[in-house]
This record gives C-alpha cells, structure tokens and sequence, in this order.
C-alpha cells in the first residue's frame, strides 16, 4: 500500500489553503482582516510579559468570510510579510523538522501581531512552544508564586538560545531584527 503525505487540512492539500486564491482575493482577505482586528476592543487583547498581542474575537482564531471559513488571521499577516514566493515554502502538512511552518515569537497560537510572526523550521518552532509552554503553564495555573514566575522568566530570557529570541518584557517587539537563515520583509 503506498504511503501519502500527511496533510494538516481537511482540503487534502499539502500546503497552504491561502496558496489556491488569487492576489486579488488575498488581498481582499487582508483588508477584512484589519477591519475585523480594528474592531477589536482593548478587553480582547491579551498581553503577555509585558507586550500586547493581537487576537482576533473568534476562539479558533479564523477568518469567516461569507459565513465560510478562509484560513487563521495569522497566515494572512504572514502572507502580508512574506508574499506569495515564501508562504508557498510552508508546509500544511508540518512533517519532518526541516518543513517551514509560521511561528509565534510570543507564543500565542492565534496572534496576528505582525511582529511576533515569523517563517522557520518546524523543529525551531517545536522548542519555541516547549520553551513558551513551561512559562505560560507556571503563570497560568499559579504553580509558583509571584517571585517564583520572574526568577523563570529571567531564567528563560537568560537562556534563550533563539534567534530572534522569543519574546519578553526586556527585549520587547524591537527585538526581531534580520538574522541568517530567518525569512526577511
């Protein structure tokens, strides 16, 4: 029995859902996502270590255009970054630790913070979210104290051996500047 490539998608695609539009509609895409992200209020905003993250209203994080489902807001953003040549270098399918994948330098899933937004090996972006887990888990379910959770995150800021580091209070979002091997815009 041949094996086939695992896909990420209900499509069966192995790439992006956003790779099969036009410009035109990406773009169109793009502007109601901005629209959808202005009508955000401030209460919809999660900040993390001190940084605002952007979120859409919607839980799972889509874009609904017409009463169907387009792709996450945050592709979008990258699509905006990045352009078409690049998002076609990521993989749906996230298979294999070379395969590109869009990471979240704050690591939150859903953020469509342009800066907190970046193209790299899907291994890269495993660690980032073992990295990211082990402080948000320490910070939301209170399984430290208060002078605990900063003695981890000096821990986790001291040791960050990412590039670009991912995100805290003291690097801030200016931070991400052009490093080899990272996707540029």
């Amino acid at each position: 029995m041949a094996s086939t490539q695992k896909t990420h998608n209900k499509s069966g695609s192995e790439w992006l859902s956003l790779m099969g539009k036009t410009d035109a509609q990406v773009a169109h895409f793009v502007v109601i996502l901005k629209e959808k992200l202005e009508k955000t209020t401030h209460d919809e905003f999660e900040v993390i270590d001190g940084s605002r993250c952007i979120t859409m209203s919607a839980k799972d994080g889509r874009l609904t255009v017409n009463s169907k489902k387009v792709c996450f807001g945050y592709q979008l953003v990258a699509w905006e970054k990045y352009g078409r040549d690049n998002m076609g270098m990521v993989s749906s399918a996230k298979v294999g630790g070379e395969a590109l994948t869009i990471s979240h330098l704050c690591g939150v899933r859903n953020c469509c913070e342009r800066d907190h937004i970046i193209i790299e090996p899907k291994k890269v972006n495993d660690d980032r979210t073992h990295h990211h887990g082990t402080v948000f888990h320490a910070f939301h379910n209170n399984k430290c104290g208060q002078k605990s959770f900063l003695d981890l995150l000096g821990l986790v800021r001291d040791t960050c051996g990412h590039e670009p580091k991912c995100f805290t209070k003291e690097t801030g979002a200016n931070v991400y500047e052009e490093v080899k091997g990272v996707f540029k815009y």
